[in-house]
Order: structure tokens, then C-alpha cells, then sequence
């Protein structure tokens, strides 16, 4: 099966057989995976109700480690977006922003094959740099997933794989990931001055390097909360 297509199984029970919580295994590839040590976990509805407040939906998680780190952040901080105006100093007042737009921006997004036709190199910032410009990495959402800043890379995928009809990067095996100094290999880049130009980064020019699109949005934080100290 593609892992590009989705599928679910599902249990029921009547109204006899009522449990007080929910057995989960997401983003399995195959039946078999629900036999991986680890990989099923379990919810309850107080857990439901805390990791999802507004709307109940149960979040995608790896393994029972995944819910147990979940439990702990979702006890021990505030949701994002809730607020009190009486105790700033007590919720994280994030507001999302959106850099650049995969489709009204992309005419400034330029691939690896391109900048390496011009002579550039990549170096070991993934960055391309010229007599007179930088370029970029340019983030999408399917390199990031929940905890993890680097889930998925372009590195090892040929160029025809990388432009399809939903184009998926490769999940990153356990050495990369424990390597600090690791960085993904993105699809596309931008370059430095377009950054400088566009009107919306104007707060976070100081507070990162690599820019997002409209599927992976940039937090910032409006106030000196304690939160984040």
C-alpha cells in the first residue's frame, strides 16, 4: 500500500462493553505494525478533553511515549490561544503567521537542479551562496511533524520524485535524527533579499534562518511571558 493513501480499522463495542479508555496505533503503514512493541497507546476520555479542548479530536501520535509526553505538556502549560488579560504572564498570547505562500510566492522558489545549473554549491548549511546572493531552505510542513523539527528530507529522493502529485518526504532513520548537526534537504530555496523584502517577516528577521510557507506557520510570541523562559 502507498503510504500516501490513508486507511483506518476500527473496534466497536456496545454499550455493555464500555471501556474507560481507547486504544490507538496512527500513521501505520501496515496491520502488522500494530504488533510493534510500543507502538499501540491508550487514551482516555480526561485525556481527550485535555489534549483537545475545543473540539475532542484525538491527536496522531507514534507510541506510548508520544502520549506520555503529551499528557505532561498539556498539564503543565496552557493552550495556545487561550488568554486572560488579568494574568498575561500565565499563557503564551501566540499569534501565527504565514512567510511565504507556496503558490503566490513560488515564483521566487527556485530548485536544487537550477542553482547547481548557475555553478553553485551546496554547502553544509544547505544553503547556496553566490557573488552577490544567498539562497535559502525554504520549509514545508512535511518536514516537520510533532516534536520532531526534522521528520522528513528530500536528500536521497530523485528529482522526479520530489515535484509529483503529492510529493512526500522520506521519514529521516535513527542515525541522521541523533546526529545535532544534521539539516534536511529541502525541495526548494529562496533567496536572502526576497526575505528582507516581504512586509510579513518584519518581526522574525532576528529570530530565524530558515523560512516557512503557508503549511508550517511561524509562532510569535507578543508578549514577555514566563512560559518561554
Amino acid at each position: 500500500m502507498q503510504t500516501v493513501e490513508r486507511f483506518s480499522l476500527i473496534t466497536f463495542t456496545g454499550s455493555r462493553g464500555g471501556s474507560p479508555s481507547i486504544g490507538f496505533a496512527t500513521l501505520c503503514q501496515e496491520v502488522t505494525d500494530l504488533k510493534k512493541p510500543g507502538r499501540q497507546y491508550t487514551l482516555s476520555s480526561d485525556d481527550l478533553a485535555l489534549m483537545s479542548p475545543l473540539n475532542g479530536a484525538a491527536p496522531l501520535l507514534k507510541s506510548t511515549r508520544d502520549a506520555a509526553i503529551m499528557r505532561r505538556v498539556y498539564r503543565e502549560f496552557p493552550i495556545p490561544g487561550e488568554s486572560d488579560p488579568t494574568k498575561p504572564q500565565e499563557f503564551w498570547n501566540i499569534q501565527y503567521v504565514s512567510i511565504f505562500h507556496m503558490s503566490n510566492d513560488s515564483g521566487n522558489f527556485l530548485r536544487r537542479e537550477e542553482l547547481e545549473a548557475e555553478g553553485l554549491v551546496l554547502n553544509a548549511q544547505r544553503r547556496f551562496i553566490s557573488n552577490d546572493e544567498e539562497y535559502w531552505p525554504l520549509y514545508e510542513g512535511k518536514y516537520i511533524y510533532l516534536l520532531e523539527h526534522r521528520y522528513g528530507s528530500f536528500e536521497t529522493m530523485p528529482g522526479t520524485g520530489r515535484y509529483g502529485r503529492k510529493a512526500s518526504a522520506l521519514t529521516l532513520p535513527p542515525p541522521q535524527l541523533r546526529d545535532p548537526g544534521y539539516e534536511i534537504a529541502p525541495r526548494y530555496w529562496y533567496p536572502k533579499s526576497f526575505w528582507g523584502l516581504d512586509h510579513r517577516v518584519g518581526h522574525f528577521r532576528p529570530l530565524t534562518v530558515q523560512s516557512g510557507t503557508q503549511s508550517a506557520p511561524i509562532l510569535y510570541f507578543s508578549s514577555t511571558s514566563t512560559l518561554i523562559e
